[in-house]
């Protein structure tokens, strides 16, 4: 996976209270990457609120990647990485 070549994370998926996320650091939090295509389209990431707060509880974040889709190729465009105490969302996903 691009992020864990990156960023020091490890893909490991971690359980947090029944939440599987992606990945963890060196101290062990919990990191979720997620992906946004920007080919001719909004890039939007997808939250979700309970999600969101067990991640912020065990001091994890995100790992945000922006990409491009090229015929079979994908192109990594931008990313970052935010804590998810520090990520303050407004657009909840609905479940379901």
């Amino acid at each position: 996976m691009w992020a864990t070549h990156h960023y020091s994370i490890a893909l490991d998926y971690p359980v947090v209270v029944g939440f599987n996320f992606d990945a963890s650091d060196e101290d062990g939090r919990p990191w979720d990457v997620k992906g946004s295509m920007v080919n001719g389209v909004r890039p939007t990431f997808k939250f979700w609120e309970d999600q969101h707060e067990t991640l912020g509880d065990a001091d994890g974040g995100y790992a945000l990647v922006w990409y491009r889709a090229e015929g079979r190729e994908i192109t990594v465009v931008s990313s970052r990485t935010v804590r998810a105490r520090d990520l303050e969302i407004a657009n909840w996903t609905n479940p379901g």
